[in-house]
Parts: C-alpha cells; structure tokens; sequence
C-alpha cells in the first residue's frame, strides 16, 4: 500500500510533517469509524457515496462529509469541509483503503464488513472511467485493485474445505463410591463443543459442495431459469443470453464470485460488437421484465453506483453518462454476474460479522 504521505500530496504539494501525521490519524479514525459500521446497506451506501464522489471530483454526500470532517476536526480543530473537497476525498479514499486491506476470509462463508465494502467498491469503481489526473487515479486504482483482491481471496480461501475432527466426548472419570454430583451445565458446554464444531465445518463444507453440484446441473441443462428458454435457443437473443448467465450463476453461487465463475458464464458469451448500457437495454427487449433483479432492491434503488445495470435493468432507463460508454458483451455478463452475487450474499446478509 502507498505511504499515506504520497495520496496527501495529491491535496498539499509541499506537507508538512506535522499536516502529514494529523491527516494520518484522521485516515485511521475514518477507517475505523467504516469498519464499525455492521449493516449491509450502510455499507454499500458508503462504497456507493465514495466512488459518485470520485467520479464526480470531490462532491461528497452529507453522510460522508459529516463523517471525514468529524475525523478531520478531532486533529486540526480550525478545520472546515467548504474549499476542501478534495483533501476530503482523498482523506475517505485512503481511510477505505485502510479499511478493506490486511482482512482474510471469516470460517464457514461469513461475510465481514471488509467484504461488504470491498464488494461495493470493486463494482462501483470498475465502472468508471479512470480519471484524467494522475494522483487522484493513482490512488483510485489502488483502491479499486485492492478491493478487488480481497474479493478474490475471499472468493478462493472461503472454498478451501475444513478438515473434521473426529469429536469425543470424554467423561471425567468416577470414583467408586463417590456420591452424585450436581448436573455441571459449564462442563457439559465444554464437552459439546468438539462436536458443535465438527457439524459447522461439515455443513460449511456442504454448502460449496451444494454450490458446485448446482452449477454443474445448471450448466448441463443449458436452461435459462429466467427466460424460461435453452441458453443455446436461436429465440434468445446474445444480449438477454449473456445477461441472464450471469445473473443466474450469482444467485448460485455461497461465497464471493471467483475467476472460474466468470469463465462459466462466457461460454454463453458469442463475440460480437461492443455495446453501451443504453443499447444493452435495447437488445434485450422484452426480456428486460424477466432479468430485472428479485433480491435486494432497497440496496440496488439506494446504491445506482453499485448496481448500475441492476438498477437499468430494473427501472428500464439508463441515464448515467457512463450509459453511454461501449463494453464487450462478455464484460455485461461478468457484471450481471458481480451485482447479482453481491446482491444474492448481501440479501441473506443484513447484518456482518467483525
């Protein structure tokens, strides 16, 4: 991760030493303040706000500017947000990059709150178009890239099975003639625990196996669920074909997508021309009812950054000017597949573990 000292140039050409050790501790407290937030929809929201906020050039929301001025101020008490908005911003993007680095995979698929963040961020950013100055698109790359790849290690570790112990229940051993104690709930506790845990790690396990067995049948089948047509049909358009494959394999799939998961959808991906999110919308057609997203929908309506072909797909309007930028099909599938995952795991999610 770049030093701290480097992003708070992009803001203050020449820092000095004691600017640089209060905007530090303001970055810390911003990090921290992130990763005590334990909702889903807090959480995405933040992402949401932090990537309009740099494609924007620095307009944060009220939320966020609440946020990192109150950190700013418990350092540099004469600090006012109006005229620095882009120190502001750059203060949130490190205080995220703190917050979702350095965090690995939880037992059994449980969703932290860097994973929350980091999904927001790796989808919200990875649709933008980089920004034309180079200090500010440094550190937003790095943001983006360490979201990024702490989903892909969370998509990996999180599948790695667990090996079972063979749990025993040991008795402490009777004296003869010694009189009956008391029922000792602490102690039965304590001898049910090998046996708690082994039927966690059996069922964590199951649940990637369920995962891989019904992606299996599902790619066998060569049936869309949600067209209610064979993916290979000559009806199904390319456009409604690519989209619905990535939309179906997300609401599979038990932990964070992974690169295996976007190889599978392509198969369904034809090359073709490039097209933008407005002409996306066109080829589908009729198809578009079907495809609009079932889960989640307070989180897609609230975070368009996030979701962005989610929530065209759902309001059947693209008026972002970033609708206007032309994609390959296969990179329309891979979202469809990212904000359908996100969308999937943060459903049965509402609150994170730590």
């Amino acid at each position: 991760m770049t030093h701290i000292a480097t992003h708070i140039r992009i803001f203050a050409s020449d820092p000095s030493d004691e600017l640089v050790e209060k905007r530090t501790a303001a970055i810390g407290e911003i990090a921290g303040i992130f990763k005590g937030r334990r909702q889903v929809g807090e959480l995405l929201q933040t992402a949401n706000d932090l990537a309009v906020a740099v494609q924007q050039g620095g307009k944060l929301s009220a939320a966020l500017t609440g946020t990192i001025e109150g950190a700013i101020r418990k350092t540099s008490t004469a600090f006012v947000a109006e005229g620095h908005e882009l120190e502001m911003l750059v203060c949130g993007m490190s205080g995220a990059l703190q917050a979702v680095s350095g965090s690995a995979a939880l037992l059994h698929g449980a969703v932290s709150i860097p994973d929350v963040l980091s999904f927001g961020l790796w989808s919200a950013l990875s649709y933008q178009k980089p920004r034309t100055e180079p200090k500010i698109e440094q550190l937003r790359n790095e943001l983006l890239q360490s979201a990024h790849g702490h989903c892909a290690a969370v998509a990996r570790d999180s599948r790695q099975r667990i090996k079972v112990s063979d749990p025993e229940f040991k008795e402490a051993p009777k004296k003869e003639e010694e009189p009956e104690t008391p029922f000792d709930a602490s102690a039965m506790k304590e001898g049910l625990k090998p046996f708690k845990d082994a039927i966690a790690n059996l069922r964590s396990n199951a649940a990637v196996d369920r995962e891989e067995i019904d992606l299996l049948w599902w790619v066998l089948s060569d049936w869309s669920s949600l067209l209610g047509r064979r993916f290979s049909d000559e009806k199904v358009g390319d456009a409604a074909a690519a989209v619905a494959s990535g939309i179906e394999a997300g609401r599979m799939i038990r932990r964070a997508p992974a690169e295996a998961h976007r190889h599978l959808i392509l198969r369904y991906v034809p090359t073709g021309k490039d097209l933008s999110l407005i002409e996306l919308l066109t080829a589908i057609g009729g198809d578009r009812t079907a495809l609009a997203p079932t889960e989640a929908e307070t989180y897609i309506s609230n975070c368009p950054a996030v979701f962005p072909l989610s929530n065209a797909l759902r309001t059947g309007a693209a008026s972002d000017p970033r609708a206007k930028i032309k994609r390959p099909l296969g990179d329309w599938a891979a979202r469809a597949l990212l904000e359908s995952s996100i969308a999937h795991l943060c459903s049965n999610n509402t609150g994170v573990s730590v």
